[in-house]
């Protein structure tokens, strides 16, 4: 009797192990979930606040330029000053752009793979199931607003860059001092914009170019699910 006990006991012993496994492993598999999306959120949160902070001082320096210039105070500026303070906020887009540009092109590729992935699944539910979660659609209309979001806000640094040079190509021809010379062919020459590991700059025609491919891509799998069906 003791001894079919024992090979009761060897023959659970096994099962007892897969189980803690499994139970183990997802454990894991919770965590590792969790720092990851916890990670990627962080990222585009960073992305989009250093993204306005820049945004921002550009507009203030565009701003008081713009302000002088319209209200004829151009003898009161020290264009000298003006082109120091335009180097050096090129200097720090230059600066923030080597720091952040990895953290962009990743969360640029994060984002629009899964808006593909979860668009595809979403044509898949449609055709072969009668009832869709409400999850997957707030989920899938986040992710489009938070990635439409951090490209609006790096994009923005390249808008206040181009508006910088429009304002001195406004100037009446008065103003047109060697130093409001010196301005011009500084900002036309040195534009700045984030970037994606200098692959490509992020600019308002960025988001375009991604959406378009996008609806190719939704496009090209309604007409192969219609294919395999």
């Amino acid at each position: 009797m003791k001894t079919s006990y024992l090979k009761n006991q060897l023959k659970i012993l096994p099962l007892l192990w897969v189980k803690d496994c499994k139970i183990f492993v997802g454990i894991i598999s919770i965590i590792i979930s969790n720092v990851v999306s916890f990670t990627w959120n962080f990222c585009d949160l960073l992305i989009i606040l250093v993204s306005i902070g820049l945004a921002e001082r550009y507009k203030n320096l565009n701003k008081v330029v713009r302000f002088k210039i319209s209200n004829n105070l151009t003898e009161r500026i020290n264009w000298q000053k003006i082109r120091n303070y335009y180097v050096i906020m090129n200097e720090l887009v230059k600066e923030a752009d080597n720091i952040v540009s990895p953290l962009i092109f990743i969360s640029c590729c994060m984002n629009v793979y899964w808006i593909c992935v979860q668009t595809s699944e979403g044509i898949r539910l449609v055709t072969t199931e009668s009832k869709i979660s409400i999850y997957y659609f707030f989920s899938l209309f986040f992710l489009i607003c938070r990635t439409t979001a951090l490209v609006l806000s790096a994009a923005k640094i390249d808008d206040e860059s181009n508006y910088a040079l429009s304002i001195f190509t406004r100037c009446h021809p008065s103003v047109f001092i060697i130093e409001v010379i010196w301005i011009q062919q500084q900002l036309s020459v040195d534009k700045v914009s984030f970037t994606a590991m200098k692959f490509f700059p992020i600019t308002r025609k960025f988001i375009l170019t991604v959406r378009i491919h996008i609806y190719i891509y939704i496009l090209l799998t309604i007409y192969l699910t219609f294919l395999s069906n």
